[in-house]
């Protein structure tokens, strides 16, 4: 017989869940916050509310990490040597995909790359903090 899990259980899913979007979206509202602090790159448009603003930063993190990976792929099967350009070739690809992303929420494309810009530089570096971290843990655990 099927026993459904309780609320709690549910609930607590959905918390992980979410917070874990919200904690991979931060690097990316920190990249529209800083473009829309400088006056001339062109911040957030006027039209877009918070809410949505909220919800497609959401949207473009989700979207990015399921054609990122596709789109690494195609980035190795174009560039066949493994080299510093490959890498480079990646990681443009990468911008450009967050750059046509964040397009429609910004006022200016320029604003748009700099939310991008500063974005993949936080995600860069929590990437090293958090591997930094997994080779402490790691090397405790082995003691």
């Amino acid at each position: 017989m099927h026993r459904r899990s309780p609320l709690g259980q549910r609930l607590l899913v959905l918390g992980w869940f979410l917070s874990a979007f919200f904690l991979s979206s931060a690097p990316l509202v920190l990249g529209v916050i800083a473009a829309d602090i400088v006056p001339a790159v062109g911040g957030v448009r006027r039209s877009v509310p918070v809410p949505v603003l909220v919800l497609a930063l959401m949207a473009v993190v989700g979207i990015a990490v399921v054609f990122g990976g596709a789109l690494e792929r195609l980035v190795e099967r174009l560039v066949t040597a493994r080299s510093v350009l490959q890498r480079t070739t990646q990681e443009a690809a990468s911008a450009l995909l967050l750059w046509l992303l964040l397009l429609p929420l910004m006022e200016r494309g320029l604003g748009a790359a700099v939310a991008a810009g500063v974005s993949i530089a936080l995600y860069k570096a929590a990437e090293l903090v958090l591997d930094r971290l997994n080779r402490t843990g790691a090397d405790t655990a082995d003691d």
